[in-house]
């Protein structure tokens, strides 16, 4: 019967090693697609920002001219 405990207790914590690896590797995943998306979403503003301002920037100057 304590073979079968050990063998239980055994199995029961390379369970739980995996299930905590696939937790882990989960949440990296997640936190490297968050990261992703905020640099992207970072970019894009920044790029649209700099657009805008020169746009309006033409905009105002033929605005301006006679």
């Amino acid at each position: 019967m304590q073979i079968l405990e050990e063998h239980y207790l055994e199995s029961l914590g390379h369970l739980t090693k995996k299930l905590e690896n696939i937790h882990l590797s989960n949440w990296l995943e997640a936190f490297q697609v968050a990261t992703r998306k905020h640099h992207t979403t970072r970019e894009t503003e920044k790029a649209v920002g700099s657009q805008d301002t020169t746009e309006t920037g033409n905009q105002n100057h033929c605005r301006n001219d006679p």
